[in-house]
């Protein structure tokens, strides 16, 4: 492996990220099949990891992107409300909370 740049990352790596965004830039796409209630919980996941506090703008922008692409799936349901409120903090599960349906958080499908 290279050496590591000054930010702690082989140049290696950071040249090929680059290209990888230049690639998509550029309209290259990648194609992922899920069924509903996976897209359901990546749509969740996606939303909380654009908290992440090291994440660049255009990093939580790629991570909305993908749960939007999937918000159409639910669109007229009864969760489509609760993916909304997704976008916003103030509505998370706290740790040790319960989330929708009762069930213990690490509960695959609730109670």
């Amino acid at each position: 492996m290279s050496s590591s740049s000054g930010d702690g990352l082989a140049p290696d790596l950071v040249a090929y990220v680059a290209t990888l965004i230049e690639a998509e830039r550029g309209g290259e796409r990648a194609t992922l099949q899920v069924g509903p209630f996976a897209a359901f919980l990546l749509i969740g996941v996606l939303q909380g990891a654009t908290r992440g506090p090291n994440l660049t703008g255009y990093q939580r922008e790629v991570l909305r992107g993908l749960a939007r692409q999937l918000e159409p799936i639910f669109a007229g349901t009864p969760v489509e409300e609760t993916i909304r409120q997704g976008y916003h903090p103030e509505f998370d599960v706290p740790p040790g909370g319960e989330p929708i349906g009762g069930g213990p958080v690490d509960s695959p499908v609730g109670p």
